[in-house]
């Protein structure tokens, strides 16, 4: 599911390039709200899978940083893009590029079962 999240978020650029009506837009918001939520709904146990319980907190501080600031550079940026451009194509070739390139990066993962603290392994042990 974290994998189709990244895809969706692909596929909405294509409704976004050529939403060129309200309704076409919505679409597009729906689409885009479905697979950026997934992405941020399942990061945080994708992480715990990846990297293990301990240090998660400090982990989830810097991914969530990550995001926060995405969302408040990202729109502005976009704005700057049009302004330059005289056309709203291009942050949309951007924002497609990106999610295609996060794709990309997430394909390797795999499910794998969750990491747990060497701590209890050890106390388990004795």
């Amino acid at each position: 599911m974290y994998k189709a999240s990244f895809l969706i978020l692909l596929a909405s650029c294509y409704f976004w390039l050529t939403g060129h009506n309200y309704a076409a837009l919505v679409i597009f918001g729906l689409v885009m709200g479905v697979g950026y939520g997934g992405i941020a709904a399942m990061s945080p146990a994708v992480a715990a899978s990846i990297f293990g319980i301990e240090g998660l907190g400090e982990l989830l501080g810097f991914l969530m940083t990550s995001f926060g600031i995405a969302c408040l550079v990202g729109p502005p940026l976009a704005g700057l893009l049009v302004d330059y451009t005289h056309d709203y194509k291009w942050p949309v070739f951007v924002a497609a590029a990106s999610a295609a390139i996060s794709l990309i990066a997430v394909m390797p993962l795999r499910a794998t079962a969750p990491r747990t603290d060497p701590g209890a392994e050890a106390a388990a042990a004795d």
